[in-house]
């Protein structure tokens, strides 16, 4: 009798090292109510053998758990998608013969807009914004049911999803969705248990559709004002057109082609679009290379600015002129270098980790048509080493790329009405459905894993350590600039999930579970499984996307 009770109950240890048996399948919830009621309304989620769940995951393993709370980013996430599954529910109730999209990101804030070509009417948007009300104060349980794949992809094709949705996702039997009252629907990653947590929030009008504005922080009570954000809203409309022309808007549209073995043609011509804007871009430089002395490039991490930059230079010698590269990653200062008075080394991502007076002083030498010896930063070491002298011909452009290059501080030395700034990011719009879609800084997390990993040694597990690091440099030394460009390239290819689902999945797979961040590989996984793997030896070898992956014909 004891040995079958031992059989069926699981040993929890928690964070102040305590344990304690319960009998399997007891939920988080409900050991909360054992264990620490008084808590019960500030846990959102929980961590077990750190793998983030819901409060109604059923355990039946012996595990470390670790409660989340308002304050991390995983409840964000969750909060994020919560209200997103609210606002699909209040939506399906009001128009049930319509479906709306998640179009794409501002910020923090997502737009909507109707699957069909009708608009939405600001009286229809009243209505919705009550039944969203509604909802939250009725406290609703939001319940986790695991779907085997014939039945998920019932729902999926009811909801008016393709079913090659799943011609890649032959690994797993089952895939969570989520109910609330009769309405099930899949969201890619844990929720709440009860509509009640969503406090925050607002719907904003923008024809044809709306905008989710969603608060940066859970417990700030405030929603920071919409950026006007123009340059991005002609980005958007412009890889709409792009993704029509590819006739690409979903990963079932990818999975169609892989299948049928016509992936060649949509790689050539996302490729081919990619090289339409760098050859745009050139023709502007070259047009007015009397005023423009530097073209600055800069975006966030693992953008591909460095494969931009490159292949911009081709088309401006095409054009007869004679670029000179400067990359600001070889002005770093030693990694290991104090700074200031108080032995401070400030992060990578600040501008302040960069010899901003040797930079200028190289710029002001080469445009007196000096000879200058540019430095080479080796990642490796850490440190700063003599790189190759050179010369700049006469009126041509320094092309200076790096995170920091929209930063007029950076570039003291140099008038402001000689530069040319040009902002690179992979801003996707690729959806795995209307209600999921493949976040910019996923992305970019993922060719950053691909890329450390080849080119750095860097394990996979310490470049996801980094990535919340990375995320914060970026919001505070990067986005706020973006607006101040004269050119936006979006990097992003529309295929390149499918190829780090065959080069990257397999070292995902790899990480332990006794990683903090295995949960965060996890999340990565889920996503790759909805793309039929895709080999990269047929992608051309002066792609961006071969900056990451290997196998280009540039030197980095």
């Amino acid at each position: 009798m004891q040995l079958r009770i031992k059989e069926n109950t699981f040993t929890a240890t928690f964070e102040d090292g305590t344990k304690k048996s319960f009998l399997n399948k007891t939920t988080p919830l409900e050991i909360i109510d054992i264990v620490s009621p008084s808590s019960k309304n500030d846990i959102m989620l929980v961590r077990i053998n750190n793998l983030v769940v819901d409060l109604k995951y059923n355990i039946e393993e012996d595990c470390f758990i670790e409660w989340l709370y308002k304050d991390s980013p995983q409840t964000l996430r969750a909060y994020n998608n919560t209200l997103c599954m609210i606002i699909f529910k209040a939506f399906n109730e009001l128009f049930p013969d319509e479906q709306i999209i998640i179009n794409y990101s501002l910020g923090n804030n997502l737009y909507c807009t109707p699957v069909s070509a009708n608009s939405i009417r600001k009286k229809s948007l009243k209505k919705l914004k009550r039944k969203i009300k509604e909802i939250i104060d009725k406290d609703e349980e939001i319940t986790p049911q695991n779907l085997l794949m014939n039945k998920a992809l019932e729902e999926f094709i009811i909801k008016g999803e393709e079913p090659s949705l799943l011609l890649g996702n032959r690994e797993q039997s089952y895939l969570k969705f989520y109910k609330i009252e009769d309405y099930l629907d899949f969201l890619n990653s844990p929720l709440f248990i009860k509509t009640g947590n969503i406090n925050i929030y607002d719907i904003v009008y923008s024809s044809p559709g709306f905008i989710i504005k969603i608060p940066e922080d859970i417990n700030d009570k405030k929603i920071p004002p919409l950026s006007k954000q123009k340059s991005f809203y002609k980005v958007f409309k412009e890889y709409r057109h792009w993704n029509k022309i590819l006739n690409v808007q979903k990963a079932a549209d990818i999975n169609k082609i892989i299948d049928s073995d016509n992936i060649s043609d949509l790689i050539n011509i996302s490729e081919g679009l990619h090289e339409k804007k760098i050859v745009e871009t050139a023709k502007i430089i070259t047009y007015n290379k009397k005023n423009i002395r530097t073209v600055l490039i800069a975006g966030p991490s693992s953008s591909g600015k460095t494969t931009f930059t490159k292949r911009l230079a081709v088309q401006l010698r095409i054009n007869g002129l004679s670029p000179l590269i400067l990359s600001l990653d070889n002005y770093f200062y030693d990694i290991n270098r104090p700074l200031d008075n108080n032995n401070y080394t400030p992060e990578i991502e600040s501008p302040r980790a960069i010899n901003i007076e040797q930079l200028n002083n190289d710029l002001i030498n080469l445009f007196k048509g000096k000879n200058v010896q540019i430095p080479k930063f080796n990642f490796k070491t850490g440190k700063q080493i003599p790189g190759h002298i050179c010369k700049l011909k006469p009126d041509n452009p320094v092309l200076i790329e790096g995170m920091h290059a929209l930063n007029n501080d950076v570039t003291l030395a140099i008038n402001k009405k000689k530069k040319y700034k040009i902002y690179v990011s992979a801003l996707t719009q690729l959806n795995i459905t209307n209600h999921v879609r493949i976040s910019t800084s996923d992305i970019r997390l993922l060719r950053r894993l691909m890329r450390g990993y080849k080119f750095r040694k860097q394990p996979i597990a310490h470049t996801l350590n980094q990535w919340t690091d990375v995320r914060k440099g970026e919001e505070k030394y990067i986005f706020p600039f973006q607006e101040y460009t004269d050119t936006v390239f979006n990097s992003s290819l529309i295929y390149e999930p499918a190829v780090f689902r065959s080069v990257l999945k397999p070292l995902l797979d790899s990480l332990s579970k006794e990683k903090y961040i295995y949960s965060e590989a996890q999340r990565l996984i889920q996503i790759l499984y909805f793309f039929i793997p895709l080999e990269p030896d047929i992608i051309p070898h002066n792609s961006i996307l071969r900056e990451f992956i290997g196998g280009s014909i540039f030197d980095y």
